[in-house]
């Protein structure tokens, strides 16, 4: 679904267009796009790395951004940091002013149990910025042992957060369904 900033001066949007002439051969012509329009610049494609390099996302973007229209996150199973290693789908940030990209979701974590069996938490699905861009929550995309599902990252201090009382309650790895809809310091709101 289309996102605006807060005064609707910037909109968010997937589209399987071209509508600035950037794709070639190799895009999929089913492939989404993101695009943002500005009311000062036009249309722009946001899809792309840090280099310029145009990225395709293999289970939809989920993107969002924040009410500056600043900062976009959204999910891919492309490897767009090095420290990215676990070959699923994670969470990413972009600063639209620079064209920075970065890791948001945490990566693989292995907890050894009682009873020698290891479970993982790998990758990040279905982002959600708060309004003041200040945080990012998400799922994880395997969610294999107790505890959270659903995370918190704090960009200023760069640190993430398990939601507590958000149980998982399944014993195999399983993707979940519930959807952010809105974050402050205080907690989210999700269904």
């Amino acid at each position: 679904r289309p996102r605006s900033n807060f005064d609707g001066s910037k909109v968010l949007f997937e589209s399987t267009l071209d509508l600035t002439s950037e794709l070639d051969a190799n895009t999929s012509s089913s492939s989404k796009n993101l695009y943002v329009w500005s009311d000062e610049t036009g249309i722009s494609l946001v899809n792309k790395n840090s280099q310029g390099d145009i990225i395709e996302s293999n289970y939809g973007w989920h993107a969002d951004f924040d009410q500056k229209g600043e900062k976009i996150v959204f999910q891919t199973g492309e490897q767009l940091d090095l420290s990215d290693t676990n070959t699923h789908s994670d969470v990413y940030l972009k600063n639209i002013d620079s064209g920075k990209v970065s890791l948001v979701s945490d990566q693989t974590v292995q907890v050894n149990t009682p009873d020698g069996n290891d479970l993982l938490q790998v990758g990040g699905i279905s982002p959600f910025i708060s309004p003041n861009g200040k945080y990012v929550g998400y799922q994880k995309y395997l969610y294999q042992t107790e505890g959270s599902y659903m995370f918190l990252h704090d960009l200023e201090q760069d640190i993430t957060v398990p939601v507590p009382g958000v149980e998982n309650t399944n014993d195999s790895p399983h993707f979940t369904s519930e959807n952010i809809e809105t974050i402050s310091s205080k907690g989210l709101l999700f269904w």
